[in-house]
This record gives C-alpha cells, sequence and structure tokens, in this order.
C-alpha cells in the first residue's frame, strides 16, 4: 500500500530538504513525497525550492508547482488530487517525521479498519530542545461525541499527525479554502461526517518552532479564531459549563499570544484578563505553554 505525503512549501527552501528526507527514510513502506511549490512565479524562493528538490534527486518525489500563490489549503488539495497513493498523510516543509512513523501509523489504521487516524505531536525549538508534547486523553477508537467534545476543547490536530484513507478523504472534500484553521475544519468535517477515526499515542511527529514568522502570527489570526470560535458555540449543549468556559479561555489565550508576537499589547492584556476571569486554572496552564514557545523564538 503505498503512501503519499503532502508537502506544501513556501519561502523554505533551506529547511524543505529534512522535511522531504524525513518522509523518504521511512523505513518498510512504499512512500511518495508529493512537494508543491506555492511561491510566486520568477520569484528567487521558487527557483531555489525547486533547485532544493533537484538536488535530492529521488524518483519518489512528485514535483509541482503552483501557477500563482494559492496558500496552504489550495496547495495540499492539489498535492492530494496529484497524488497516487491509497493513504495519505501531510508535512510541512519546516517539520519533520520520526523513523518509523509511517509504518506504524499504517500498521494502527489499517488493522483498526478505520478511514482516519491521528498521533500525538511533539514540539521542538531550533535547536532541537522539546517544549511541548501534545498528547490527547483518548482510547484508541472515541466514538464521535467523544472526539467533538475533546476536538472543541483541545484541537486534534495538526496534519502531520493524520493518515488518511484516500477513499475517504476525497468523499470529504478536502480542505476549505480559508486563511486560518483548515486543519481544524477538516477533523470537524470528518468526526460530523461518521468516518471511522483512530488515535494512536505517539508522538512520532514534530513540529518546529522557529523565528521565521508562520502563518498562525499573521494579520487574519485573531480575527479567523473569532470565527473558529463561533463555529465552535454551536456545538455548546454537548459541553458542561465548565468545558465551554475552558474552549473561550483557549481562544483568548491564543489571542493573547498572537497579540505578544505582533506587539499589541494593550489588545494582549485585554485577551490576558478575560482569559482569566473565565478559568484561572487553565488560563495559567495555556499561558505557560505559550511562554516556553515564545521563549524558544527569542
Amino acid at each position: 500500500m503505498k503512501i503519499s505525503v503532502i508537502i506544501p512549501t513556501f519561502s523554505r527552501a533551506e529547511m524543505l530538504p529534512r522535511a522531504i528526507r524525513s518522509v523518504l527514510d521511512q523505513a518498510g513502506v512504499d512512500v511518495e513525497a508529493v512537494v508543491v511549490n506555492d511561491n510566486p512565479p520568477g520569484s528567487p524562493e521558487r527557483e531555489r525550492t525547486r533547485q532544493a528538490v533537484q538536488e535530492i534527486g529521488d524518483a519518489r518525489i512528485l514535483y509541482r508547482e503552483n501557477e500563482k500563490n494559492l496558500g496552504g489549503s489550495l496547495t495540499r488539495n492539489r498535492g492530494i488530487l496529484a497524488s497516487s497513493g491509497e493513504y495519505i498523510s501531510f508535512l510541512d516543509d519546516d517539520d519533520y517525521y520520526r523513523p518509523g512513523k509511517l509504518k506504524e501509523q499504517l500498521a494502527f489504521t489499517q488493522g483498526g479498519g478505520f478511514d482516519l487516524t491521528f498521533m500525538d505531536c511533539e514540539i521542538q525549538d531550533e535547536k532541537g530542545r522539546t517544549l511541548d508534547v501534545r498528547t490527547h486523553p483518548l482510547p484508541e477508537a472515541p466514538g464521535q461525541q467523544t472526539l467533538l467534545r475533546a476536538h472543541l476543547i483541545s484541537p486534534l490536530t495538526p496534519t502531520m499527525t493524520y493518515m488518511f484513507r484516500r477513499e475517504a478523504l476525497l468523499r470529504l472534500g478536502l480542505f476549505d479554502n480559508r486563511p486560518v484553521s483548515q486543519e481544524y475544519m477538516l477533523m470537524l468535517r470528518a468526526i460530523e461526517g461518521g468516518l471511522k477515526i483512530g488515535y494512536l499515542a505517539r508522538p512520532l511527529s514534530v513540529q518546529i518552532v522557529h523565528s521565521g514568522e508562520r502563518i498562525s502570527f499573521g494579520a487574519n489570526k485573531i480575527e479567523g479564531e473569532k470565527r473558529l470560535l463561533q463555529e465552535k458555540m454551536r456545538y455548546r449543549h454537548l459541553l458542561t459549563r465548565a468545558q465551554a468556559r475552558e474552549m473561550q479561555c483557549r481562544f483568548r489565550c491564543v489571542a493573547c499570544y498572537v497579540a505578544l508576537k505582533r506587539r499589541e499589547y494593550p489588545r494582549a492584556i485585554g485577551y490576558g484578563l478575560q482569559a482569566v476571569f473565565l478559568t484561572p486554572a487553565s488560563a495559567l496552564r495555556l499561558f505557560r505553554e505559550k511562554h516556553r514557545m515564545l521563549r524558544a523564538k527569542l
């Protein structure tokens, strides 16, 4: 069974080879690395990215270039449609897989008859120091309501931990074209769509927090998170009062962190105070997590 790993890339030619090699070095599986160059035509970054792929020189790389800058969602979708694997996974150009990630996840996915599986994720700084491990208090085969509640409170992301059966992903309808929260909405649609979803509590993907600005700190991030909170509030009836307050607290902590990164200090203070008012214990825990990320980027 072939696994296609979709790698959208933009302005990270120097980091991209590590991501690609972490896919090609996966033992015991048939892999295809689908690299989609989203840098604008004629730009130096497009050429540097093309050269970085050519220097690897592996026939298992399927390389595509967008006719114009499309953004993360549409670039991933193009990679999915160009791929040939029976299973689809994802990787960002600045992150990487641990050895054995794909083999272990494929065995788990096939063994459980799952349409989609997700895993834990290790978060590192640029020097390779572990900052956090995103894990979830879930069984291997959680039910729909359990998954939905968990996703509302603490997102079952990032996409680098996902593995889809190709047919199930195509039936689901791929990524929405939105500036933020694409992966959140994809998982939400998968849960609501009744896909059989499994959880493997193994941190075999590594997400890097680095000094370069990510899309997640862009000008649209807070407004996007506001819209996402509005989506989540439609499911408030499924949560306890404490869970609903924690969900709202998380939004304000994220907004506070983004405002700090953008040096919008009065706005950051306002969001921080709102978070503490909602649930002091959760706010303190989330602020500590964000503080570790912030220190890693200074």
